[in-house]
């Protein structure tokens, strides 16, 4: 039998609050008592629209995604088009990831930068705007923004410091992605340790 100190005060005042040892214990077996869910797969291509956000930084950044990863391709545009990164894990012999960006902010002209994969480091995974679930665990039933959502987690180790991913979904079909949290290092795109909100606001899996 588990046992713990139960000398620490109750976070709650009144007769029916729980010492905090007790809250402890009843959380775990709360968590232990969830069902065995395995965490939804959505597919090799889709469409995606929504919003990167990094709350502290206060950067809002719409995005739309095509994603196909049959034939090693994606297509992603930023703030309604302003920017685009092409990964074509079909183009040449070790692929390539093309960037199309406005040259400055005082004209309309555009530059397009172009980096070809090599056979140590070959273009092959197109990027992909959904996080692999594999090791995130189901956290039960919950409301996000109003909306019924299933909740996902995984907690993990990264470069030696705890990140803490959130994935959540629709609670009934067709299970489609809401948001994902990520706190801790960026499991998308790659950048530093900050906090993370991906939200979703249009999905279709049948368009590549």
């Amino acid at each position: 039998m588990e046992s713990r100190d139960c000398s620490q005060k109750p976070k709650t005042s009144g007769t029916l609050a729980l010492p905090r040892c007790c809250e402890h214990l009843c959380h775990r077996r709360l968590a232990a008592s969830l069902p065995a869910v395995s965490p939804p797969t959505f597919g090799s291509s889709y469409h995606a629209r929504g919003n990167l956000k990094l709350p502290y930084a206060e950067l809002d950044e719409p995005f739309e995604f095509y994603f196909d990863a049959n034939n090693s391709r994606s297509h992603i545009n930023f703030y309604h088009g302003l920017d685009h990164i092409y990964t074509r894990g079909d183009m040449y012999k070790y692929g390539t990831t093309l960037k199309i960006s406005p040259e400055t902010v005082d004209t309309s002209g555009k530059a397009c930068f172009q980096i070809n994969g090599t056979a140590d480091a070959p273009v092959v995974t197109p990027q992909n705007a959904l996080p692999d679930l594999t090791g995130f665990k189901f956290a039960g039933a919950t409301e996000l923004n109003g909306q019924k959502v299933n909740k996902w987690v995984n907690v993990t180790k990264v470069y030696s410091r705890s990140s803490t991913y959130t994935f959540y979904t629709t609670s009934s079909e067709p299970i489609v992605p809401v948001q994902y949290v990520m706190m801790g290092y960026d499991s998308l795109l790659g950048s530093h340790y900050d906090k993370y909100i991906v939200e979703y606001t249009f999905f279709d899996d049948h368009t590549p």
